[in-house]
């Protein structure tokens, strides 16, 4: 990804003349969280090799603040604009059929990152081509091996999630363990946070306590950002039960015995 975002760059140098003045690129970076290892690889790797200022842009969690960063990249006219996660990618860029370009970004490059899957999100047509003006790298190991995976440390009955509704990447997670759970032989019980883009820590214990509760073997923390910033909750409870956790990512802020990570 490094190698297509420096030819982006020197392309549209070239075709503005930027490299021939002497000027910087500008770069926004639109985030979710605040600044991750992602972001600051992405920016180390570039900042070796081009002249750049890169102006950070953090929603916080409100996604609907992506549209007034998107608002503030067009007028500024930056050369390139990263975007974090699924939910800042759509709110950017707009699912396929459904792109407004008074709201969305269309016409400036845009690499995402800590995209979970970018065709199923409806950003791509396929991983090979997104027939659009943007590119970028998902981040996730395919839902099949992580099954396997967690098979290979016992067997599994019943498959808890939990996940928040209103969040893409939760979604469409588990609705690849719905469809999965016949191949797999496993009941999948299903726990869903309600309350808003950013679950608190009360809501999410009681529900990994109704969760625990149906007993399940395995219970599967999906790559979603609201839910990651809560992981030491989840992880608690989880650990107190004995249930083991399954994830595809690397949870830093919860370390125990019971956490497994793709």
């Amino acid at each position: 990804m490094h190698r297509i975002v420096t030819s982006i760059l020197v392309v549209a140098a070239l075709a503005t003349g930027t490299l021939a003045q002497g000027k910087d690129f500008r770069v926004m970076l639109i985030l979710f969280r605040g600044t991750t290892p992602a972001e600051q690889g992405f920016m180390d790797y570039l900042k070796t090799r081009l002249p750049i200022n890169f102006a950070m842009r953090d929603v916080d969690g409100n996604r609907s603040r992506v549209r007034e960063f998107v608002a503030e990249a067009k007028q500024q006219r930056v050369d390139l604009i990263y975007t974090f996660g699924t939910t800042v990618t759509l709110e950017a860029v707009g699912a396929l059929g459904n792109v407004d370009p008074t709201v969305h970004v269309t016409d400036i490059p845009i690499v995402f990152n800590i995209v979970a899957d970018p065709v199923g999100a409806g950003l791509a047509t396929a991983f090979a081509a997104t027939d659009r003006n943007l590119t970028g790298v998902s981040h996730i190991v395919p839902m099949p091996d992580q099954l396997r995976a967690m098979q290979q440390f016992r067997s599994v009955r019943k498959l808890g999630v939990i996940y928040n509704s209103l969040e893409a990447n939760s979604k469409l997670a588990v609705e690849q363990l719905r469809q999965l759970a016949p191949q797999f032989q496993f009941e999948l019980l299903e726990t869903p946070l309600l309350s808003g883009q950013k679950p608190d820590a009360r809501e999410i214990g009681e529900a990994m306590h109704r969760l625990i509760q149906s007993r399940p073997d395995f219970i599967y923390l999906p790559s979603d950002s609201s839910l990651i910033e809560r992981a030491a909750v989840i992880v608690r409870f989880a650990s107190a039960a004995g249930v083991p956790l399954i994830s595809p990512l690397k949870i830093q802020s919860a370390r125990t015995a019971h956490l497994w990570d793709l």
